[in-house]
């Protein structure tokens, strides 16, 4: 504010070179104190970065489970995932990490853990894990306080049943089998829910199915055991429906099995990778729980009709012509048929195959069962050997349900619309998706939004109810067109064709249903008529495909 009339040496009004000066100055002070504060801040926010990363990294929330099952108080869904991690499947935790804050949720949710296991190691007593909706809710607070809400991206959902002693023990009822007659050889397979073991039992080869404490696979298990129940019962009551038993794996009883003795295994060699070892110490120190549920299964080890149907389509694309797509069916015929092939037998018994598909569903509905797991066409029907001859045996009824009388009409008529998608396989060698299993179930509610997706996705891929195949040139000759070629017998096509849509029907008469009486009509389509229709065909003594 101080203002001069002597010039300064440049020549500029003094009072103007003591602004700049004192500009510079402030300019100065200025940068010395909010340098180091923009640095702090800087600092603050990598850390919050890296924090937030890590978070989001491991993916760890906790929420109550309300609208999965019926008992939302002692039951938590866990949101795990490590997408760095390729050599765990995915929604895998290190064993290390995962312990350690599964254990710190858990004292979240129930009452401090008691030193009960050997050795000094703390066990969770089962007991305490029940927490009502309210300490649910509040577990749930603490638990996004301490661990983050999730971040950017969640991965799998992890099933945790906290009491799962009552789950041994009420669900799975008394086992059946002696687990001292179990003899252990390896892994079959692992999916989302569980593991197959291969086992020898009383000198009989046969498939030991564990369920996982995450990712529902306790829940799963019920529910295939509900199924069995349903078939038995149902092939008590009517006789002449017992044939069709060898048409779905057999159940040879159930038993538990040592934690300890499966982790004896090295799950880090191919034979026991199928096991999960961070599922089954969780188990075994966090809920205190010493043997697991197991199935022991008919082992049924021909080969899937997906991968066999597979193997005859044609890989190619849509510009493909007619002609070329009838080049590659013969070469692939030609290649099944020769000695040593795996899946030589089954290609002269294709409509023995598809009656057993056909003859096992007709025995799941009659005991109220729908599958809900036929979205891949064939891939849970298996090629069965026996005494009596080559068929197929429908496997895999975790996600089955058994529907009240009455109930269940839309979740049925998937199941046959899935069927239909098996036989359009067969013929013309393009997969087609029937919907999820988790977009319908046996109430009507719960299938009618997975009805109209599959009309609308029905609609796209067979526009006008024709048949898509020959999608240009169809009045053409044989070598026009860009459609798909059919590899089944001309004597054979029309009344295929024909059940294609007699099994598609009564999904899409539900779906465009509007009211309960139109919904009934799709009762009118029955698996006896489909059977009855394939019997006639193979009456004819004509082989299914082509070039045979």
């Amino acid at each position: 504010s101080i203002r001069y009339s002597v010039r300064s040496p440049r020549g500029r009004p003094a009072n103007q070179s003591c602004a700049c000066a004192c500009t510079r100055f402030c300019a100065l002070r200025t940068s010395a104190v909010l340098l180091p504060c923009a640095f702090v801040v800087l600092q603050l926010l990598f850390f919050a970065f890296i924090t937030q990363a890590d978070v989001d990294d491991q993916d760890l929330s906790i929420r109550p489970l309300a609208e999965h099952d019926e008992d939302p108080d002692t039951e938590f869904l866990l949101g795990i995932g490590d997408p760095h991690k390729a050599d765990e499947p995915e929604g895998n935790l290190s064993d290390t990490v995962f312990s350690a804050r599964m254990g710190q949720l858990l004292r979240l949710a129930s009452e401090p853990p008691e030193p009960s296991g050997p050795n000094g190691t703390t066990r969770t007593p089962v007991g305490s894990m029940r927490a009502t909706a309210n300490q649910s809710r509040a577990a749930d607070r603490r638990g996004r306080r301490a661990f983050g809400a999730g971040g950017r991206r969640r991965h799998k959902t992890v099933h945790v049943p906290v009491n799962t002693t009552a789950l041994l023990e009420w669900d799975f009822g008394p086992a059946t089998l002696e687990e001292a007659d179990l003899e252990l050889h390896g892994c079959i397979g692992a999916g989302t829910y569980g593991s197959v073991l291969n086992a020898t039992l009383h000198g009989t080869t046969v498939a030991l199915k564990l369920p996982m404490v995450r990712h529902w696979g306790f829940k799963f298990l019920r529910s295939e055991l509900s199924a069995f129940e349903a078939v038995r019962v149902q092939i008590a009551a009517d006789a002449s429906l017992a044939a069709s038993s060898r048409n779905i794996v057999q159940l040879l009883g159930n038993l538990t099995l040592s934690l300890d003795r499966l982790l004896g295994r090295n799950t880090s060699s191919a034979t026991w990778s199928c096991l999960n070892y961070t599922d089954l110490v969780l188990l075994r120190d966090v809920y205190g729980v010493s043997h697991t549920p197991a199935l022991a299964l008919e082992l049924v080890a021909g080969g899937s009709m997906f991968h066999w149907l597979g193997s005859l389509a044609a890989p190619t694309n849509d510009k493909a012509s007619l002609d070329e797509q009838r080049r590659i069916f013969k070469a692939q015929v030609a290649q099944a048929r020769r000695k040593g092939a795996p899946f030589r037998r089954a290609l002269g018994s294709a409509f023995d195959l598809l009656l057993g598909v056909a003859r096992g569903m007709q025995l799941l509905h009659a005991a109220g069962v729908v599958h809900r797991d036929l979205t891949e066409p064939g891939k849970n029907a298996i090629i069965k050997h026996d005494e009596h001859g080559i068929t197929a045996a429908l496997i895999d009824l975790s996600q089955a349900e058994v529907c009240p009388h009455g109930r269940g009409l839309g979740a049925r008529a998937v199941d046959m619309y899935a069927y239909g998608n098996l036989l359009y396989f067969a013929c013309y060698g393009h997969v087609q998706h029937a919907i999820p299993w988790t977009q319908f179930s046996c109430g009507s509610s719960g299938a009618q939004i997975g009805l109209e997706t599959l009309l609308s996705q029905h609609d796209k891929l067979h526009p006008n109810g024709r048949i898509a195949h020959i999608a240009t040139g169809a009045g053409a000759g044989a070598g026009a067109g860009t459609g798909l070629f059919n590899h089944c017998h001309e004597h054979a096509q029309p009344a295929l064709d024909a059940l294609m849509q007699y099994c598609w029907q009564p999904a899409l008469i539900a779906a465009r249903a509007t009211h309960d009486a139109q919904r009934r009509i799709a009762a009118n389509y029955t698996w006896a008529e489909v059977v009855e229709r394939l019997k006639s065909l193979r009456m004819m003594r004509k082989p299914l495909f082509r070039f045979i």
